[in-house]
């Protein structure tokens, strides 16, 4: 089941474990997990990526900023986390 959940949400089941974060290891851990323990995953960004919760993530990089990219361009805050942003490229 996914819901989203609000500021007044309040959360009535008992869990065995709670995943805090969807990207790819918060999923593949609380899908591996699910199979033998009640588990609740949390993330706190939305479904897809969105800049409303992207903008979460915007900051100042300290120091020498052009070696470095911006706090929000190499993390996504959304279902999938980083995945979003790898060019359909990856070792598995």
């Amino acid at each position: 089941m996914i819901a989203e959940f609000t500021s007044s949400t309040q959360i009535t089941s008992v869990y065995d474990v709670i995943v805090v974060g969807g990207g790819i290891a918060g999923l593949i851990l609380a899908n591996d997990l699910s199979k033998t323990k009640k588990v609740l995953l949390l993330e706190a960004g939305d479904f897809e990526y969105s800049n409303r919760s992207q903008s979460f993530y915007a900051g100042a990089v300290l120091g020498e900023g052009t070696r470095y990219l911006s706090l929000d361009a190499g993390r996504v805050r959304a279902l999938g986390g980083g995945s979003h942003i790898w060019g359909a490229t990856s070792l598995i």
